[in-house]
């Protein structure tokens, strides 16, 4: 065999290796805790005005697990939201400030949700 053959094949070799001892780990079901529920607040310094764009990265999920842990979700794409109809424009720019109640933003990961509460500013 060639050389590059021969470097293609160990390589081919270790990354298997290396996969079937990352999934043999992950599939132990004990060691992996399970997220139990989760909570949500603004980021520090964060303030919504009308017309602002409203951004999931300005809000920090934190999921505590069945391990006595807690852990921030670092994943916003994987943090499913909604507002109720009329908040965000189709941009996603806040439409109207809210006088004396804030609009309430459900949350759901893994499963789990939660409820957080805005107010934004005229």
């Amino acid at each position: 065999m060639t050389l590059k053959k021969v470097l293609a094949l160990v390589l081919a070799l270790t990354v298997t290796a290396g996969a079937a001892i990352l999934l043999t780990a992950c599939n132990d079901k004990e060691t992996v805790p399970s997220v139990e529920s989760i909570s949500a607040k603004l980021a520090e310094d964060v303030d919504y005005s009308v017309g602002d764009v409203f951004d999931i990265e300005d809000v920090v999920v934190t999921a505590k697990l069945s391990d006595g842990t807690s852990k921030a979700v670092t994943t916003t794409a994987a943090i499913e939201y909604v507002f109720a109809d009329g908040v965000l424009d189709k941009s996603g720019k806040f439409t109207t400030a809210t006088a004396e109640t804030p609009f309430v933003l459900s949350l759901a990961f893994a499963g789990k949700t939660t409820t957080l509460e805005i107010a934004v500013g005229a």
